[in-house]
């Protein structure tokens, strides 16, 4: 039942991300073309479209990012919490399914969204910008970078930016389950619980950091070595990895106790 709830919701949002990524392509190429054209030409009329052209651009990229996040969410509001929900709660699809299927198929637009955006990027500087001139910096960059840190580290920032995503989602599906379970006053008592919930996520964490801060005490010495902050910053991000996925259970357990015995679509 899963890979059919996956295929319902693919295709749901697919009618609003696929041409959302035909904009991030059409606004890329537009920036290109004025930014090549008020190049060449001195002309007041073509040094407004290149202004205009990077807004839409700007505007573009952001917007991406915010209409992602946006449908996300309001597909789980609208599939579970108004009067489509008597409809998905009779299907024969466990909770977990029901909540697996939208939080997989968030992920996987976020992910075509970042990817789109970086594309987006490359075609709008694609010929503007002059890499040779740019490589020797970015060279520096990650040699420095690779003597710092060890490999292990980017494949550990990735885990971190992914495991932040999932409980970002689930954030959201726990405070909106949270708020839907009262009578009246659901959506304002939604976005209450996702302040406060986010609140007690940054007071953890807060927390978490002045300790992990205090019991490094060979930072602060006089002969802190690059080995002493590798090895800080490995624990930091498996720190962060740690907490974001605790966070993440506990709110995917909210989410589906709520939507299993509090659910109130009244």
């Amino acid at each position: 039942m899963l890979s059919k709830l996956l295929k319902h919701e693919y295709r749901a949002t697919a009618r609003i991300m696929l041409p959302v990524y035909v904009l991030v392509a059409g606004a890329a190429l537009l920036f290109n073309l004025f930014m090549r054209l008020a190049d060449r030409y001195n002309n007041v009329a073509l040094e407004f479209f290149r202004v205009t052209s990077i807004m839409i651009f700007v505007v573009t990229l952001i917007g991406a990012g915010v209409v992602t996040l946006g449908l996300m969410v309001f597909r789980f509001y609208k599939n579970y919490m108004t009067d489509e929900g008597y409809l998905m709660f009779t299907l024969p699809a466990t909770t977990d399914q029901l909540i697996l299927s939208k939080l997989i198929v968030a992920l996987s637009w976020t992910v075509l969204t970042v990817l789109a955006v970086v594309l987006g990027v490359f075609l709008g500087t694609l010929g503007l910008v002059d890499w040779s001139a740019i490589e020797p910096q970015l060279s520096l960059f990650f040699s420095e970078f690779a003597g710092i840190f060890p490999k292990s580290y980017l494949p550990l920032l990735a885990i971190s930016l992914f495991v932040s995503a999932v409980n970002s989602f689930l954030l959201f599906y726990a405070a909106i389950s949270l708020g839907h379970s009262f009578a009246n006053r659901k959506i304002l008592l939604s976005v209450a619980f996702y302040f406060a919930f986010s609140a007690g996520m940054r007071s953890v964490s807060s927390i978490v950091s002045i300790f992990s801060v205090v019991l490094s005490d060979n930072l602060f010495s006089e002969n802190v070595t690059d080995a002493a902050v590798s090895s800080y910053m490995m624990g930091t991000q498996i720190l962060s990895i740690c907490l974001s996925l605790l966070f993440a259970i506990v709110f995917y357990i909210v989410t589906r106790l709520l939507l299993k015995k509090r659910l109130n679509l009244q």
